[in-house]
């Protein structure tokens, strides 16, 4: 069995090297107890460390962790009075983020890890183990929050422990984006009709155009079909990754002397979360989208932006495969 949980620290620490999704990661120092219960008799002890997790795609987890803990333990004088010892754990295991509101969420654990007592009047004793519970998250800001979370360590020998632990959370690694201004897009809103107005004079313009050209060149063409990009996003993020902000530029660079064109901006979420809480990161992604449309050249009249969030998902009957291909902001030419 000490084989078995043994590979499976290794290979999850290569997953957590070679992932490659939105390049963020989150680092959490923590503070907290273990309540012990097994054959080597050392009393409760508290302890310290940090956690470090990268945000990844294509997987159930949604992030992958690694951790590391220290203290210092004294045994059960009536039966072991050799002093305390130094205890070193090693986690790494996955993930699962549960967001209730934009502030909170629950996450579920669940990995192996290794365990090391160390003691000058004996020798070193080493153990594998299996790590599993449940945590909060509370974010104050994009940059910092609190977190807490309850663990089962189960030895491979059967003997079992309790990590109770309180600590921050520290998101960091991402691509910074500013978040646009809205007051033009609610203008632009409360403006409706005055929006139907130009669309009007577009398509008449568009269809005396089209009659010019083809009484002077029957064959050119006259008919140019809608075109859609699709800009994908990490789960619960409104962050644009460093991929998709190069194909919006190189849309942009293309769009940018079309008059006549209408850029349509659909934002959708995956259905994990409250409707509102869905709704609000569906509106986020598609400003952060909007911004960098106009930071290259389109002007803020040529969009059309609108925030589905979970309510119309573009994919019926959700599974986990699926789940991450409604995290997106559609860009429709019309």
């Amino acid at each position: 069995m000490k084989r078995i949980i043994l590979s499976s620290i290794v290979m999850s620490s290569l997953a957590f090297a070679n992932s490659h999704s939105t390049k963020t990661y989150e680092i959490s120092p923590v503070v907290g107890k273990i309540f012990t219960k097994d054959d080597v008799k050392l009393k409760d002890h508290n302890v310290g460390g940090l956690f470090v997790a990268k945000d990844v795609e294509h997987a159930f987890f949604d992030q992958l962790e690694l951790g590391l803990l220290f203290g210092n333990a004294d045994y059960e004088k009536e039966l072991n009075p050799t002093g305390s010892s130094d205890v070193t754990r090693f986690l790494v295991g996955g993930i699962k983020n549960y967001p209730i509101t934009e502030k909170f969420g629950l996450f579920g654990a669940l990995g192996v890890g290794y365990e090391k007592i160390k003691n000058e009047l004996h020798d070193d004793k080493s153990r594998i183990l299996l790590n599993y519970g449940l945590g909060l998250k509370y974010k104050i800001t994009d940059n910092f929050g609190l977190r807490s979370d309850l663990r089962h360590l189960i030895k491979a020998d059967g003997d079992k422990n309790i990590l109770l632990s309180v600590g921050l959370s520290i998101p960091f690694g991402g691509e910074k984006t500013t978040k646009p201004q809205k007051e033009n897009i609610k203008k632009q809103s409360s403006d409706f009709k005055s929006e139907v107005a130009k669309k009007r004079e577009k398509v008449e313009e568009q269809i005396e155009v089209t009659e010019t050209k083809v009484q002077k060149k029957i064959e050119q063409k006259v008919y140019v079909p809608s075109r859609k990009i699709v800009v994908f996003f990490g789960f619960d993020s409104d962050k644009i990754t460093p991929e998709y902000e190069g194909q919006i530029k190189t849309f942009a660079n293309k769009r940018v002397n079309k008059e006549n064109d209408t850029i349509i901006l659909t934002g959708y979420t995956d259905s994990i979360g409250s409707v509102e809480y869905n709704k609000e990161l569906a509106k986020r992604r598609v400003l952060n989208v909007v911004h960098d449309l106009t930071k290259h050249g389109i002007k803020e009249d040529k969009l059309d932006v609108k925030y589905l969030g979970e309510e119309f998902d573009a994919i019926n009957k959700e599974t986990i495969i699926t789940r991450k291909n409604n995290r997106k902001v559609e860009i429709t030419i019309k």
